[in-house]
């Protein structure tokens, strides 16, 4: 749960900041790109657990790669969509995590992509 919220946090206070620069109101602006990088986070994660099924599990999915992708970036835009519509930011902007708690989910975040690199070459 750490994890998510350092996640939620980080990537909220780059859109803000991002956005910031261009308006007086930023508030209402970032939901969008909050919204979406939100359902990019699933989608990766969807991704690369269906490649990890096909390759490791060896279960027999006979869908391509090509239709995973476009199933996956199908989810991408319909539940970036929604989770930038629907979602209350009001929330993520109140996490603020000590300094311990963002190193523990740095370092979650750098075993997972190295976890990650590893499964894809072996």
């Amino acid at each position: 749960m750490l994890f998510i919220k350092y996640i939620l946090s980080t990537i909220y206070q780059l859109n803000y900041k991002r956005i910031l620069k261009r308006t007086d109101y930023p508030d209402e602006r970032v939901k969008g790109p909050l919204g979406y990088q939100l359902s990019l986070c699933i989608y990766i994660i969807a991704f690369v657990l269906t490649r990890f099924i096909q390759n490791h599990i060896s279960w027999s999915i006979s869908i391509s790669t090509n239709k995973i992708l476009l199933i996956s970036f199908a989810y991408f835009l319909i539940f970036g969509a929604i989770f930038a519509s629907i979602l209350n930011f009001e929330w993520i902007k109140k996490i603020e995590l000590t300094k311990r708690q963002k190193n523990k989910s740095r370092i979650i975040l750098v075993l997972t992509i190295i976890i990650v690199i590893l499964l894809f070459k072996l």
